[in-house]
């Protein structure tokens, strides 16, 4: 009586939960020409190859792919901003997707200044994806900085870990690592290391901000790629927390006074 329950369970589960395919295939770089510039398009798969991706009036990426005839596949692909966009005002209304001409909902899920990820479901036997820039305000043709970086926080303390984050373009006229510095209030350097970015051109690299080391005041996160160089700026407060209790504690002691000496 118990299997039959738990056999009956699970069934029921089974039409509860629905199926959800997720991309796991093993992540690859295609090249795309556009405008006499090559762009690296990364992408992973399951149950379809590509054939063939170009871009067509710098509005639509049309992929040609070669799909399972039996068995729903998806792809996870990552589009640079320079090649075709379709942000309008932190959203990503301004794209569609067509299989095989017919338009299809898809997770853009995703967001950097380089780049728009997408996972597109498609069924057995499909033979094209079109992802389409909309024509309502003309075609947006966005300058994606050589690399772009931020820092995960605006203030630290001593003693904390300094995340610095970012990508590159994925325009193939970029190669080779990101210089990453940290320059004190002085713009001296106070850290510095070399990352190499990720098949997507995304890379991250983290920096202690010693207690013994580290003065007050506006630092400086500088990273450089190739001629281009871009900064951000943070904050290690400049009342430290031992200045700060000596000012409360002075504080109390003059009210303390202050009081006495009324009440004499």
């Amino acid at each position: 009586m118990r299997l039959q329950l738990l056999v009956i369970f699970f069934m029921a589960s089974s039409l509860l939960i629905p199926n959800i395919v997720v991309a796991e295939g093993e992540w690859k770089v295609y090249n795309v020409t556009s405008d006499e510039k090559i762009f690296k398009v990364p992408y992973r798969m399951t149950n379809g190859e590509i054939e063939k991706i170009e871009v067509i009036d710098r509005v639509t990426v049309l992929i040609e792919i070669n799909s399972d005839g039996v068995n729903n596949g998806t792809i996870e692909i990552k589009i640079p901003r320079d090649l075709i966009d379709g942000d309008y005002g932190g959203t990503t209304d301004g794209l569609f997707v067509l299989l095989d001409g017919k338009e299809v909902d898809f997770q853009a899920h995703v967001k950097t200044p380089c780049f728009r990820a997408s996972m597109i479901e498609f069924l057995p036997g499909t033979k094209t994806i079109e992802i389409v820039q909309t024509q309502i305000y003309g075609p947006i043709l966005t300058t994606v900085l050589p690399v772009n970086l931020t820092t995960d926080k605006n203030h630290y303390d001593r003693g904390e870990i300094i995340t610095i984050q970012g990508c590159t373009s994925l325009n193939s006229a970029y190669e080779g690592d990101v210089k990453l510095d940290i320059l004190d209030p002085n713009e001296q350097i106070f850290k510095t290391t070399s990352v190499t970015p990720n098949m997507d051109g995304v890379f991250s690299s983290s920096f202690l901000l010693e207690d013994n080391l580290a003065v007050n005041g506006t630092y400086i996160a500088r990273g450089t790629y190739g001629n281009y160089t871009t900064t951000q700026t943070f904050v290690v407060p400049e009342f430290h927390i031992f200045i700060l209790i000596v000012f409360v504690i002075g504080l109390a002691s003059t009210l303390v006074f202050t009081t006495t000496n009324r009440n004499f």
